[in-house]
């Protein structure tokens, strides 16, 4: 049971990584500066990565914590300093948002600030999304039984994707392309959420070993 719930925490890491690659390479692209569709591109992406993280893969990391909660003293020890981690990404979206307003309005400055916030924020999720895979799944996996695994992945099913709008994750098309009453998916990366997933076509996923022997979560099909 446990590689299952393994599997949605890193396929879900490996949505995340690969959206803000595609937003990092649209910000070195630098066509955003004059704002218009590149700009867009970059606040949707942007949008989309705090949708994701904070609405769908956060509670499943809170649901392994709450289950550890008094058997790792390590973990317990940490909570402090993960609250402190999730204030500082929060606050750094939330700038980035304000900023991406700035450059739309052209204020001088706010295309370097911009820039700097979103480097920032990718360094932040990275380092956070590396403590997940170095300390708390082995924890998860050292301590917890599989009752509490199966637990785990009841939880895990509660947790819905959300029905929003559908996001491209190629470099940055002409214009910015968002249909508000569509499934969220990732067209050119076969990961659809709404309640499927495939990640067949994930290119930081395809061929990882550790889920070639698990069925993939919701229904999707394997890689």
């Amino acid at each position: 049971m446990h590689r299952t719930a393994f599997a949605v925490l890193r396929t879900e890491h490996s949505v995340m990584r690969q959206t803000f690659a595609t937003l990092m390479a649209v910000l070195r692209a630098g066509e955003w500066r004059s704002g218009g569709p590149a700009l867009d591109r970059l606040s949707e992406l942007l949008e989309f990565e705090e949708l994701f993280s904070q609405l769908c893969h956060r509670p499943k990391c809170d649901a392994v914590l709450d289950r550890l909660r008094g058997r790792s003293a390590r973990l317990d020890g940490m909570r402090t300093a993960l609250d402190a981690t999730r204030s500082d990404e929060a606050h750094l979206r939330l700038h980035a948002m304000g900023l991406v307003a700035a450059v739309q309005r052209q204020e001088p400055g706010s295309d370097k600030f911009l820039a700097a916030v979103l480097q920032s924020l990718h360094l932040r999720l990275l380092e956070q999304m590396e403590w997940e895979d170095t300390v708390l799944l082995p924890e998860a996996r050292r301590l917890l039984d599989g009752h509490a695994w199966s637990r785990l992945a009841v939880q895990f099913e509660s947790v819905p994707y959300p029905a929003a709008a559908v996001y491209q994750l190629d470099a940055c098309p002409p214009a910015a392309r968002r249909w508000p009453e569509s499934p969220a998916r990732f067209e050119d990366s076969g990961f659809m959420l709404d309640g499927q997933l495939g990640f067949d076509r994930v290119p930081r996923f395809k061929g990882d070993g550790a889920f070639a022997d698990s069925q993939a979560p919701h229904g999707g099909t394997r890689a």
